[in-house]
Formats: C-alpha cells, sequence, structure tokens
C-alpha cells in the first residue's frame, strides 16, 4: 500500500504484470520494435545483457526518421558495452546513414532484416515483438510464413477495450467465480465482461491493465463457453489449459471461473 499523504488518502498499488518476459534457458533474443514499442525492449535487453552473460539478443527497430529513435543513445551505448552480444539494426523511412535499411516494418522488410541476422536459424531463438498494430501484424505474418512456433513469440500491445473485446451473449448470464474456496453469484448483462458484471456485483477478482495486456485476471474456466476478446497476453499453452482473462471475457452461456 502506498499513502497520499496530502490527500490521506491509500491506494492499492500492484506489482509488474504480464507474461512479456524471457523463459529461462534462453540463449538467444530476436526484438523487433517500432516507435514508442522500444521501451519495454530496452528493459529485456538491459536486464538479461547484465544477468545473463551467455545471451545474445538482435534488436530491428523500426522509425520514421533518425530523429524519431527513441533511446538512440542509450541503445548505442549498449551495443557498445556489449558488442559481441547485442547488434542494433535500424530500419527508417526516411533514408540516413543510422539505418540498416530504408522502409517501413513491413513483412517484407522484416525478412529481409531477420534473413540478414540469420534469425532463422536458430530454433531455440525468441522473438519479442512490440509497437504500432500494423507493425506487430506485419511482424507477426512474416514470422508465421518462416513457420515459427506461436510458444516462440511473444508480444506486447496496446489496444483499447473496445478493440479488446469480443461479442457476448445477447441476453444476461449466471456467472458463478471461486475466490479463495468463496463461492460468489451474479448475472452478466449483454455487453459487459466478467471482471465488469464482478466490479458491479461487488465481487473482489484481482486486475490491473484491464485491456486483456497484462495477464493479472487471468482465471481458470471450469465450466461454460466465452467470447475471449483478441488479441490478448495469453500464450497457446494457458488458452488449452483452459485460462482466460476475465477483463476481455464475455460469457456465451452460463459459467464457472476460478480465481487461481
Amino acid at each position: 500500500e502506498m499513502c497520499i499523504r496530502d490527500r490521506g488518502e491509500t491506494v492499492l498499488v500492484a506489482g509488474p504484470s504480464g507474461n512479456f518476459t524471457v523463459p529461462g534457458g534462453r540463449k538467444r533474443l530476436v526484438l523487433l520494435g517500432g516507435g514508442s514499442g522500444i521501451t519495454p525492449l530496452i528493459g529485456i535487453a538491459r536486464t538479461h545483457l547484465k544477468a545473463n552473460e551467455t545471451i545474445r539478443m538482435e534488436l530491428v527497430y523500426g522509425n520514421r526518421s533518425e530523429e524519431d529513435i527513441i533511446f538512440k543513445d542509450a541503445l548505442a551505448a549498449l551495443a557498445a558495452e556489449h558488442p559481441a552480444r547485442f547488434r542494433v539494426r535500424h530500419v527508417l523511412e526516411i533514408e540516413s546513414a543510422a539505418a540498416s535499411r530504408t522502409g517501413k516494418l513491413d513483412r517484407a522488410t522484416v525478412l529481409a532484416e531477420l534473413d540478414a541476422l540469420e534469425a532463422f536459424a536458430d530454433e531455440g531463438s525468441m522473438f519479442f515483438v512490440c509497437g504500432p498494430l500494423g507493425m506487430m501484424d506485419e511482424t507477426k505474418a512474416a514470422l508465421e510464413s518462416r513457420k515459427v512456433a506461436l510458444s516462440r513469440i511473444k508480444e506486447e500491445r496496446f489496444v483499447s477495450p473496445a478493440d479488446s473485446t469480443g461479442a457476448g451473449s445477447d441476453v444476461p448470464q449466471k456467472v458463478e467465480v471461486l475466490v479463495h474456496g468463496d463461492r460468489h453469484e451474479f448475472v452478466v448483462k449483454p455487453g459487459l465482461t466478467i471482471l465488469e458484471a464482478a466490479q458491479d456485483a461487488g465481487v473482489d477478482m484481482p486486475f490491473s491493465c484491464t485491456v486483456g495486456g497484462c495477464a493479472s485476471c487471468r482465471v481458470r474456466l471450469k465450466s461454460g463457453k466465452v467470447s475471449l476478446g483478441e488479441p490478448n497476453c495469453l500464450d497457446p499453452d494457458e488458452k488449452a489449459d483452459g485460462y482466460i482473462l476475465a477483463c476481455v471475457s464475455k460469457p456465451l452461456g452460463p459459467c464457472v471461473v476460478e480465481v487461481e
């Protein structure tokens, strides 16, 4: 808890969340970013270059011009500090000496950059993608065209709730939530997510971002069916194990979910 002294209010502050993280044992990371999408990527680079002396990383970073490169000096310094383990390639729409390639990070450009890095030769590498939605869609299409398994791709997307919630039932549906052994029942009205209905009913469920990007509201679907908004941060294994995100899930019928 954190106390705001000038107002005497108490605010509950959650720690870091989400699954845009590096699994243990990885020896090579390929980072693909566009614009402000560099923010989590440079954090990954700084952390793991320091913590793991055997890890290798390449960053392909797209911007409009050299002046638009966020963390330009910091990235150059990081590459200079770890010349054998961290390489940076800038893709700029406006021609510049700083660019490894001129153009947008579309599917063809992504493939050309990754082929130049021989990124597909190492089957143990992980790909981390963050940037504008168009760039991310093109990058994912490029990776899928080379048969990269979804388990080797991590995405961090920035979307609004309207973009991330699917269509639910057009009639109210009963949902039962199990929270640490306690059972709570409430009705989810059409258009609401499970999390929104739980909040209206006074049921305390964990959450943070509310747009499917952090996994703080991850619950297991014990029974029933839901419309799970896409894109979201759940990986294929989590979905296969029956996990959903309460903040972007709308019930299609009576459901039981469990907060683990």
